[in-house]
């Protein structure tokens, strides 16, 4: 059936509705792939143009890169569902091609010394030997983004560079980490409070001088909830400011907004 974004039109302009959705390939994992869709479409919704087939395209390869095949290819195909021209609903036609399944030899980090290489490599759930899985290398990699702002330094980052070997169907992964600088507690401050409380009154577990742990950012709107206005959030109400001449931050809790 001919395909409605074969006609010299501007895809990116085209505007569709997905019908349906159709996968060649990958038996073993058509479940899975079919459950991903499900879930993306439920959360974004399925009209939109050609960015939306891009990102089917992406979510079907995620599912195929948390199993072990991470040089999958995935193409999807909008197909018109009749010849009305004037119709947008479509099917998306998606071509697996999973390849070989890939395992993850090891995991080695590079300009580390806060923590030791096994403590950062104890960080993440993926064990060496294990079909590779991109999701559990995010996820080991926010961890480390808090076990170092635990500690101050809030500016870590770790970008992975990954090895392919076809040899043996291997992966290697050697991170590149920024610890950058060591940050401590400079100011606190906190407005928009009932003028019956006043600063002594509430909780506050950062001090002018400690090492700056952004997890006491949270505990403080858990130890001090029942004195706070009801839609207050951590990452709205806090206003965080870095001086990176004496290596402090300035810590504001403004709830002044909050109704």
């Amino acid at each position: 059936m001919e395909s409605r974004l074969g006609k010299g039109e501007d895809a990116t302009e085209l505007k569709f509705h997905i019908e349906d959705v159709t996968i060649d390939g990958a038996p073993d994992l058509e479940q899975s792939i079919r459950a991903r869709i499900s879930d993306w479409l439920q959360q974004n919704g399925s009209e939109g143009d050609s960015d939306l087939i891009k990102a089917l395209e992406e979510t079907v390869r995620e599912v195929l890169q948390q199993n072990g095949y991470f040089v999958a290819k995935v193409t999807a195909q909008p197909q018109a569902l009749n010849s009305d021209t004037e119709s947008n609903s479509i099917t998306v036609h998606i071509e697996v091609s999973e390849g070989e399944l890939y395992r993850l030899r090891d995991i080695q980090f590079s300009n580390v010394s806060v923590f030791s290489p096994e403590k950062l490599r104890a960080e993440f759930t993926i064990q060496d030997g294990e079909p590779f899985n991109m999701s559990k290398i995010r996820r080991g990699i926010e961890t480390l983004t808090v076990l170092y702002g635990s500690q101050g330094y809030i500016n870590f980052t770790a970008s992975p560079n990954i090895q392919i070997h076809r040899e043996d169907r291997s992966l290697s992964i050697l991170f590149e980490c920024g610890e950058d600088k060591q940050f401590r507690v400079g100011t606190v401050e906190a407005f928009g409070f009932d003028s019956k409380v006043s600063h002594h009154n509430l909780i506050i577990k950062l001090k002018p001088g400690d090492i700056f742990n952004n997890d006491l950012i949270k505990e403080f709107y858990n130890d001090n909830k029942s004195i706070l206005p009801p839609d207050v959030h951590p990452s709205g109400d806090t206003y965080v400011k870095q001086n990176p001449l004496d290596n402090t931050v300035a810590i504001v809790f403004d709830v002044r907004a909050c109704p």
